[in-house]
């Protein structure tokens, strides 16, 4: 949890809130260079397949330019 939260009876509500956001937080501070590459070349590979038209979101020549 996050050590400068001062938990009072009326924030003990919220801890299953500040344990989850804690959780998300180490989730993103813990993943490495290659892992978030990974799942950004999947969610744009995933984004591109399901589109309706021919058109992608994401063309590969415009990857480190507009994206």
């Amino acid at each position: 949890m996050n050590p400068n939260l001062t938990v009072t009876k009326d924030t003990l509500l919220e801890t299953p809130k500040l344990s989850t956001i804690d959780l998300l937080q180490s989730w993103i501070d813990g993943e490495d260079a290659e892992d978030r590459k990974e799942t950004g070349d999947y969610l744009i590979k995933v984004l591109d397949e399901d589109r309706s038209s021919v058109r992608e979101f994401y063309p590969t020549e415009l990857e480190g330019i507009t994206w």
